[in-house]
C-alpha cells in the first residue's frame, strides 16, 4: 500500500494560496497601471505650466545676459590690464630680490674676509705678547731672581759669621736639621 504523501486539506490550502497570490498580482498590476496614467497626466500639466511660466523667465534672463555682456567685457579688459601690471610688478620684485641676494652674498664674503683678518691680527698679537712675556722673563725676572739669591746667600753668610761663637757645632747643626725635617 502506498503511503499518502499529504492530506487533502493541504492541497486545498495550497490552491487557496495560489488564488490569493493571483488576485494580489492582478491588483498590483492595476495599481501600477493607474500610477503610470497619473504620472503621465502630471507630466503633461507640468510641461504646460513650465511653458507658460518659464518662457517669460527665459526672455528676461536673455535680456539680462545681453545687458551684462558689455560689463563682462569691460571686466575682462580690466582683469587683463591688472594681470599685466601684476606681471610687471613681479618681474621688478624678482629683479630687486636678485640684486639684494647678490648684495648680501658680497657683504657676507667681505665680512668673512674681515673676520679672518681680525682673527689673524688677534693671533699675531697674542703671539707677540707671549714673545714679549718670555723676553721679559729671560731679561729681567731671571737676573733679578739670581741677584736676590746672591743677596740672600751673602746675608746668610754674614749672619753665620756674625753669630757668637763663629761656626756651628755639630750638635747644633743636627738639632737644626731635625727641626727642619
Amino acid at each position: 500500500m502506498a503511503p499518502n504523501l499529504a492530506p487533502d486539506w493541504f492541497y486545498l490550502f495550497v490552491a487557496l494560496f495560489v488564488v490569493i497570490m493571483a488576485v494580489a498580482l492582478v491588483l498590483q498590476l492595476a495599481t501600477l497601471i493607474g500610477l503610470l496614467l497619473a504620472v503621465k497626466k502630471l507630466q503633461v500639466r507640468i510641461e504646460q505650466m513650465l511653458d507658460r511660466k518659464l518662457d517669460p523667465l527665459l526672455d528676461s534672463a536673455k535680456s539680462m545676459l545681453d545687458s551684462a555682456r558689455p560689463i563682462v567685457e569691460q571686466a575682462r579688459e580690466q582683469a587683463q590690464r591688472l594681470a599685466a601690471t601684476l606681471n610687471k610688478a613681479q618681474e621688478t620684485a624678482q629683479t630687486q630680490l636678485t640684486r639684494i641676494d647678490q648684495l648680501l652674498t658680497e657683504v657676507t664674503d667681505r665680512a668673512r674676509l674681515e673676520i679672518i683678518r681680525v682673527d689673524e691680527l688677534v693671533a699675531d698679537t697674542v703671539h707677540r705678547v707671549e714673545q714679549t712675556t718670555e723676553f721679559i722673563q729671560k731679561s729681567v725676572v731671571r737676573p733679578v731672581k739670581e741677584i736676590d739669591a746672591v743677596v740672600h746667600g751673602i746675608l746668610a753668610a754674614v749672619q753665620v759669621l756674625l753669630r757668637r761663637g763663629g761656626f756651628r757645632t755639630p750638635e747644633r747643626a743636627t738639632q737644626d736639621e731635625e727641626m727642619f725635617i
